[in-house]
């Protein structure tokens, strides 16, 4: 021992000091074929210079030197090449990181199969069967839910019943389960297949020709999967009820469909080892569906495999399955999307012996969208043996009711090399929050960005159920006497530029007709235009019938008791009486409406003064030809409510309509262009559209009907909706409207969704979240209370442009009960507001006045007490300014001035002050806030760890950058329920048992472009920089080449700020020097230079460009005119649907005060002021 120890220290030591020293002269750092050849030369000079010294070129030493040289280079290259394929960050070959992966415990995501449900929208059978009217259904062809076929139900459900298996019938199903809050049922047809019960079908999806095939399905916690494919099984299909009638897309009968071909292999093992690996070499096997069934020596099939998820800490050795299942495998995905089934070791679970087959189904690999369009009419024949034992055929036809999001390719090489390592560190499970965060990223392919938020923990009793109180998942009904209610007048523009004809009809039927239908336009017709006075003609109602929902009947003349005609068929007022047309009842002098349609001489707190319906049907002329009733006893007019007989017709309203007709969307595209400036109107007398020629439209004053329709080329029509104005290459639209608004100054909290809306199962009907303003509120005008309870429905939140939601302050509207898009009380407003009356207060509680107060970097209104204010309505209606106090404020109300001045005694003279404005309405109301959440929107209360998990998908991504490039119609997200279906089923073996996941979808917010929202569009104006060389196309499409790299999805969260000074740095920095400089500017007239300098997303949203080379400008230099820097800095805007109302500082001491009647200029010091295309607020 001592000799090797001395030989290992003075020998070898020595000798390796040597081998050391002799390395010192080599160069390790020569890896090439020149470098290599020139350090052997060197290295042969200085070492043995006598022995070497022929160097030229024709040299054998010499080429020998490039032999070596050569091939030092090829295993340089080879032995580095290895290496790198022997780390998951470098290697390039995808079975590297395959295997790299492997090794921290990732199964990469093989491709997803897209699968769905078919709704049956009809069946036919050949078998004798008949209904209980003794009605043949043989052969007969039975749609769902056809008004023609009463007993359509029956029908459906006999053919059913007699085709299901054993002794199975509708009510009582194989198997049961909520699926989505969605009670789902389980039937077994009683199929005569003998291998796989499967039937295919092919569609056209995404421009290919792809196949399909209709399974088994069945239900697994909370689920709906397919059945294990056994040779001789039956089809199961479901039974979905969510009790919201047998319209709904979700009540009826539905069959499972999945896309690809079902394949099966068998193999043998007589002589099995330890960690068995069977491979499967089909390529573009899908991730989910693998099945492995043992035979016995019979080919008999005796047991079904469990199937173990191949991840970390899970596999066929370690496992969560039960000690006494040892018949286990995983599935290791492998390049092209084959498989191998590894078996376990013999211990902790059995070795495969014997005779085995697998069933695997191989789709198609690929990334795309099933929309319901796309599977329409499918036709699948299924033999089946009745309950008589005799073999028939069942027809069912299908259809897609939902989109299908789910299918996707394999994963990507890059994908798998960011996921390995992600999955190994949160362990295959979700505790921590990181965990959260991280692990949906890696669970489906799908998933392009997700974000968990912890929203309440647990700790809470499982005997009570959870209230949400912000009003998401829990229905709230609160009580607040802190109510503002007020309209606001708005105005506001959008740009657009053509080149074809079709670029001006999109624009008009993707942007103007939407407007026009909008709640907007209805109220702002509502509030603007006369209605029709009927009150006063000896005109009465003569009630024919009650029907469920209203009366029927028609109208006579008191005089003569003869019917009237109405509609077209008369010249009068009752002309305006057609189908969604309102009128207004009052009942007779001294009688009052009681809530049953009857009349009596009793003021009551249940009576009412007047009633108002809408014309649900006018058949002929209303009066069934002088006759009165029809031959049926029913009245030619149906009406919604019931109405007694004598009431009278006081008021009509005549309907709006709300689309262009062909001859009117012609003469629009003339126009355009021609380049002419026009206006659009609408003429209530013939309830038309109508074009203002340049000449005739006035478009400075504040609406009005006085000259409407004027043709003397004075420019004297201010009665336009939507005005059209050119600068010869890009069209201004701006167009009017009316939004009602309502705030609690401190009390309540709103809570908006506007996903879906909320059914009552027992009525049918449409829930709506209201703000009832209550009848103890006091009369505006009388000296009591208000004679009965006024609802308004929320029609959406009010958000400003930097991403935050008032949830303060709502928009709503005037009540739609039964959803028919005709309000149900157009007097609400004047009723609880009174705004054209007066009382010994005068106006000041007719309107509520607001202060601009800076807060932080935004401008917030703030209400002011009235008090504070002198109210006329001119300021020449002022009898002596000097007997007023310094400081003291004017409002001056009328439409041509529509101002807040103070009074100035050094000077005698009144300033105008744009820090104030106001508005039509009321405060300090007593209301009751309700707010309905959706029925399936429950918490589970045993589970109390909630976790909001936000998603964006890949086919969502995919569908909203095809749209921003090609157009057609904007893609949804997909909804909570998808998202659920899709991802929880894995997500659950992960998550703690302790959290109940919360799905959101994320939606794209586009900036910039002409997809975006009206205040988001911008223009950037570049300048050129002194050398550039490129031209003006490049320099165009390389700023939007760095703009939409600058906005790649992976640069973004959701509820991220967008800062314009990261973006004009990141141009810069991809551009230098060919640009030289870049600003960014509004399109609305109503913004100016300083707007969308900083824009925040909501929770749920992420930024995207929709940005063109038609945004980019190219300017001499930057200056005022070009950066449009006079008039309104926009420091915040509020969003509700199309209406965006803007907070502004005024940059220039030109002020410009835009309101919703009236413009004034006057010159100040700099100032604040607020606009809304042309309203304060």
């Amino acid at each position: 021992m001592a000799s090797y120890d001395r030989q290992n220290s003075l020998l070898v030591n020595q000798d390796w000091s040597k081998i050391y020293r002799s390395f010192t002269d080599a160069d390790f750092s020569s890896y090439d074929f020149p470098t290599i050849r020139r350090t052997m030369i060197n290295y042969l000079r200085k070492n043995y210079p006598e022995d070497f010294n022929d160097y030229i070129e024709s040299s054998e030493y010499l080429a020998l030197i490039d032999v070596i040289a050569f091939l030092g280079q090829s295993l340089s290259y080879r032995v580095d090449l290895n290496a790198r394929e022997n780390f998951i960050e470098t290697a390039q070959k995808k079975e590297s990181v395959l295997r790299l992966a492997r090794l921290v415990g990732y199964n990469n995501k093989r491709n997803q199969s897209a699968t769905g449900l078919l709704k049956i929208t009809g069946i036919q059978t050949t078998q004798n069967l008949t209904d209980s009217n003794g009605t043949q259904l043989r052969n007969r062809f039975i749609l769902w839910n056809d008004d023609s076929n009463v007993n359509w139900l029956e029908q459906i459900n006999t053919i059913m019943n007699n085709s299901f298996q054993g002794t199975t019938v509708f009510g009582k199903p194989n198997a049961s389960d909520a699926v989505g809050g969605i009670q789902t049922d389980q039937y077994k047809v009683n199929t005569t297949n003998s291998d796989i019960p499967t039937y295919k079908f092919s569609k056209t999806v995404a421009g290919l020709q792809t196949s399909f095939n209709i399974v088994s399905a069945n239900l697994t916690q909370g689920n709906i999967v397919e059945e294990t494919p056994l040779p001789g099984n039956t089809l199961g299909l479901l039974y979905r009820n969510d009790k919201r009638g047998n319209s709904s897309e979700n009540t009826g009968f539905f069959l499972n469909f999945k896309q690809g071909e079902t394949y099966t292999s068998p193999f043998s093992i007589s002589d099995p080892s330890n960690n068995e690996v069977i491979n499967l070499n089909t390529p573009n096997i899908n991730n989910n569906d693998v099945w492995l069934w043992e035979l016995d020596q019979f080919g008999n099939y005796i047991q079904q495999w469990t199937k173990l998820d191949s991840v970390v800490g899970t596999n066929a050795v370690y496992n969560s399955e039960a000690k006494d299942n040892r018949k286990i495998y995983s599935v290791i995905s492998r390049d092209q999307d084959k498989v191998s089934l590894n078996f376990a070791d013999g211990t902790f679970g059995d070795l495969p012996n014997g005779s085995f087959r697998v069933y695997y189904r191989v789709s198609n690999g690929l990334t795309y969208t099933i929309r319901p369009a796309d599977m329409q009419n499918i036709i699948v024949d299924i033999p089946y043996t009745s309950k008589s034992g005799q073999r028939n055929t069942l027809t069912v036809q299908c259809a897609l009711q939902s989109t299908v999001t789910n299918a996707s390719a394999t994963e990507s090489v890059a994908s798998i090399r960011n996921n390995a390592p992600q999955t190994y560190y949160t362990q295959n499970r979700m505790i921590t929050g990181e965990d959260y965060n991280t692990l949906p990223l890696t669970s489906n392919p799908q998933v392009v960005k997700s974000k968990a938020v912890n929203r309440a923990s647990s700790g809470i009793s499982r005997q009570y159920e959870i209230k949400d109180p912000t009003g998401k998942y829990s229905s709230t009904n609160i009580m607040a006497d802190d109510g503002i209610l007020y309209k606001n007048d708005y105005e506001i523009d959008f740009n657009f530029t053509f080149s074809t004809r079709n670029d001006v009809l999109g624009v008009l039927r993707n942007n103007i007709e939407p407007i026009i239908a909008g709640i907007g336009t209805k109220s702002f017709y509502y509030d603007k235009f006369p209605r029709i006075q009927t009150a006063g003609l000896n005109i009465d109602w003569v009630k024919s019938t009650d029907t469920s929902l209203g009366s029927t009947g028609y109208f006579r003349n008191t005089v003569n008791n003869a019917p009237i005609t109405v509609g077209s068929f008369t010249g009068n007022n009752f002309r305006f009486i057609a189908t969604d047309s309102m009128i207004k009842f009052v009942p007779p002098s001294g009688r009052y409406f009681l809530p049953n349609g009857e009349l009596t001489t009793t003021k009551t707190k249940l009576t009412s003064d007047y009633i108002w319906v809408k014309v649900a049907n006018v058949i002929g002329d209303g009066s069934n030809g002088g006759l009165g009733a029809l031959d049926n006893g029913t009245g030619p007019i149906v009406i919604t409510e019931k109405v007694p007989a004598l009431a009278i017709p006081s008021e009509i309203v005549p309907n709006i309509v709300t689309d262009l007709p062909s001859d009117i969307e012609t003469e629009i595209v003339d126009l355009v262009f021609a380049n002419k400036n026009f206006g659009l109107r609408y003429d209530q007398s013939t309830l038309t559209w109508k074009i203002i020629a340049n000449a005739n439209a006035n478009t400075l004053d504040p609406f009005s009907l006085d000259r409407e329709g004027d043709l003397s080329g004075t420019k004297a029509d201010k009665s336009w909706f939507v005005l059209f104005e050119t600068d010869g290459e890009t069209y201004t639209v701006s167009y009017r409207g009316l939004d009602y608004r309502f705030e609690s100054q401190d009390l309540v909290q709103f809570y908006v969704d506007a996903t879906g809306k909320t059914y009552d199962p027992k009525t049918g009907s449409v829930i709506k979240d209201q703000i009832k303003i209550l009848k103890v509120n006091e009369d505006p005008i009388l000296s009591s209370i208000l004679t009965k309870d006024y609802p308004w429905e929320i029609t959406g939140a009010i958000r400003n442009t930097d991403g935050f939601e008032d949830t303060n302050r709502v928009q709503v509207n005037l009540y739609d009960s039964d959803d028919d898009g005709m309000i149900d009380d157009p007097d609400s407003f004047i009723n609880v507001v009174a705004p054209e009356s007066t009382d010994a207060r005068g106006y000041q509680d007719k309107f509520v006045f607001f202060q601009n107060t800076v807060v932080g970097n935004y401008t917030v209104a703030k209400k002011v007490d009235a008090s504070n204010f002198i109210i006329f309505d001119k300021e020449t209606s002022i009898p002596a300014l000097a007997d007023y106090s310094d400081g003291q404020l004017f409002y001056f109300y009328s439409s041509t001035e529509n101002v807040i001045k103070s009074y100035s005694a050094t000077r005698g003279v009144l300033d105008l002050n744009n820090t104030y404005f106001a508005k039509p309405g009321r405060s300090d109301i007593r209301f009751q806030y309700i707010h309905n959440a959706e029925n399936d929107r429950r918490l589970d209360p045993s589970k109390t760890n909630l976790i909001d998990i936000y998603m964006l998908t890949e086919s969502y991504d995919n569908d909203f950058r095809t749209w921003l490039s090609n157009g057609g119609n904007r893609p949804l997200a997909p909804s909570s329920e998808q998202l659920r279906s899709q991802f929880e089923p894995e997500l659950n073996k992960m998550k703690s048992i302790s959290d109940t996941l919360i799905f959101h979808s994320v939606k794209y917010r586009p900036l910039f472009g002409t997809t975006a929202d009206t205040d988001l569009q911008a223009q950037f104006k570049i300048v050129r920089g002194p050398n550039s060389t490129i031209s003006d196309n490049q320099l165009k499409s390389g700023v939007i080449e760095a703009i939409n790299s600058f906005f790649n999805v992976s640069n973004w969260d959701f509820g991220d700020t967008f800062y314009f000074s990261e973006l004009a740095t990141f141009v810069h920095n991809n551009l230098a020097p060919d640009l030289a400089n870049m600003v960014i500017v509004p399109r609305s007239n109503g913004q100016s230079f300083g707007s969308l300098f900083q824009i925040q997303s909501k929770a749920d949203e992420i930024f995207v460009s929709s940005a063109t080379v038609d945004n980019i400008e190219i300017i001499d230099s930057v200056t005022a005119s070009n950066l449009q820097a006079s008039g309104n800095v926009v420091s915040s805007v509020e969003q509700v649907g199309t209406v965006a109302v803007t907070s502004t500082n005024t940059v220039t001491t030109t002020n410009t005060v835009s309101t919703g009647t009236a413009s004034t200029t006057s010159t100040t010091s700099t100032t604040n002021t607020t606009s809304s295309g042309g309203s304060n607020y």
